[in-house]
């Protein structure tokens, strides 16, 4: 992981104001917006927009970060896929603004909330299944499913979209939730290492 990385990460503790400034300087340093994460395969914003921190997302597309980085990793998702399976829906509003204004520049039809993955899932798909939930993240996971919309790609022979899910789901076990990271008293790189070793 690059410090970038790690900003990006932080940036969901409660300071987002101040990450963006250390990214900044990072960046002004010569620090590379594409720079992957040895182990999940993500770029800064794939971490910006997993995390919800929109104003880091806004940030790196500002420098040029490429809104459709895919990490092989996690099945070919985009930041916006990832933002979908977290529910962070500030971060998907940013990446589907700069994906309409990218693509109206482009003269295309192809809109970002359309892209596939690697197994034929667009964003919608990667919502966690609203049964699931309880409040407030099913309301929350109502306004992100509003905000996608129905992919316009629809295929009548595609898995329920409760087993479609299931894959997006892995990122949780290798990243895990921001709220376990702060109460299990584990660094990051113990619960990766964790990880690693339960999967040889």
């Amino acid at each position: 992981m690059s410090l970038l990385h790690f900003v990006a990460k932080s940036g969901a503790l409660g300071d987002e104001k101040s990450a963006c400034r250390i990214a900044e300087f990072l960046l002004d340093g010569g620090a590379c917006l594409e720079a992957r994460c040895k182990w999940t395969d993500m770029t800064p914003l794939h971490y910006a927009a997993y995390f919800d921190c929109p104003m880091l997302v806004e940030l790196f597309l500002k420098r040029g970060a490429e809104l459709e980085a895919r990490s092989q990793l996690m099945d070919n998702a985009t930041p916006l896929h990832l933002a979908a399976t977290q529910l962070s829906l500030s971060s998907a509003r940013v990446l589907l603004q700069a994906s309409v204004h990218s693509l109206a520049k482009m003269d295309i039809g192809f809109k970002g909330r359309d892209v596939l993955d690697a197994l034929g899932r667009t964003p919608y798909d990667c919502l966690p299944p609203e049964t699931q939930l309880n409040e407030p993240l099913c309301s929350l996971r109502n306004r992100l499913a509003e905000l996608l919309g129905l992919p316009s790609r629809v295929d009548t022979h595609d898995k329920p979209h409760s087993n479609r899910h299931f894959n997006c789901l892995k990122i949780d076990t290798l990243l895990n939730k921001r709220t376990h990271f702060r109460r299990s008293g584990k660094s990051w790189m113990q619960v990766i290492t964790q990880y690693f070793l339960k999967a040889l």
